[in-house]
C-alpha cells in the first residue's frame, strides 16, 4: 500500500482544482449542485447571528464513518509482530509509523460540514438527516448550490477540500 500524506499537496495531485484561495474542490463536482444542510434551529439562529459557517471537529461527529473510524472493534487494532533484519529496517518500520500516526493526528484535527446532495433533483427528505441533525423536530434544512456556499467564504484562513463522500460497508475480520 502506498503512502498517502494528509496534506493539500497530496489533493491538488488527485484530481482537485483551486477554485478559489485555499478551496479546492474535486474536478467531477458541478458548482450547480443544489446541496442541502440539516441542523437544530438553536445552530441556524447562531449561523445568522455570527454571519458564520459553523466547521465541527472531526471527533465531535455522532457518526462513526463520518469520524474515519469503524464501529466494528475488531476492525480497528490488528496486533503486528515486528522482525527486522537489520537495524535500518528497524529505523524505517519506525519512521513509517511516525508519519502514520503524524497522518491520523492531522485527520483527527479536522473540521467537517457535512452536506447531502440529491442526484436524481428530486426535494430530499431523508428521515435519517432528520433524525440525526434536525434536533428532535425543531430542526431546519438549508438549501443552495456548491458555487455559491464557496463564493460565500471570505478570507479563508484554512484549506478547505470539498468532495463527495462514499460511505464502504464494512467486512468483518475473524
Amino acid at each position: 500500500m502506498d503512502d498517502y500524506p494528509l496534506n493539500v499537496e497530496s489533493f491538488k495531485k488527485d484530481s482537485y482544482i483551486e477554485k478559489k484561495e485555499k478551496i479546492h474542490v474535486h474536478k467531477s463536482l458541478d458548482m450547480n449542485m443544489p446541496i442541502f444542510h440539516y441542523l437544530k434551529f438553536e445552530y441556524f439562529l447562531c449561523i445568522l447571528d455570527n454571519n458564520r459557517l459553523y466547521f465541527s471537529n472531526r471527533e465531535k461527529l455522532t457518526d462513526l464513518r463520518e469520524k474515519g473510524k469503524k464501529s466494528n472493534p475488531k476492525n480497528v487494532f490488528r496486533p503486528t509482530i515486528c522482525q527486522f533484519n537489520s537495524e535500518s529496517e528497524r529505523k524505517l518500520h519506525f519512521e513509517q509509523q511516525r508519519i502514520l500516526d503524524s497522518q491520523i493526528e492531522v485527520a483527527l484535527n479536522t473540521c467537517i460540514s457535512c452536506w447531502t446532495y440529491e442526484e436524481t433533483n428530486k426535494l430530499p427528505e431523508d428521515h435519517l438527516m432528520w433524525r440525526a441533525y434536525g434536533g428532535h423536530g425543531i430542526g431546519i434544512q438549508i438549501e443552495t448550490k456548491l458555487g455559491d456556499l464557496l463564493d460565500s467564504f471570505k478570507n479563508v484562513q484554512h484549506d478547505i477540500v470539498v468532495n463527495k463522500v462514499d460511505y464502504v460497508k464494512e467486512r468483518a475480520i475473524y
